[in-house]
């Protein structure tokens, strides 16, 4: 379906699925890492939590 119309242009949009956010912050957190930047073109934040007893 196609809403673009001459006086309503179509934006394309990307998102990642949940699936590459979750292989991104496995990979992070497997490495021990904290992260602050950009993926996918977006802003990203990781910190991984402490484990609990």
């Amino acid at each position: 379906m196609d809403l673009a119309t001459e006086d309503r242009p179509a934006i394309p949009l990307s998102a990642p699925t949940m699936a590459d956010i979750r292989s991104l912050a496995d990979a992070l957190h497997h490495q021990g890492q904290r992260f602050d930047g950009e993926a996918w073109g977006w802003p990203v934040s990781y910190e991984s939590e402490p484990v609990r007893a």
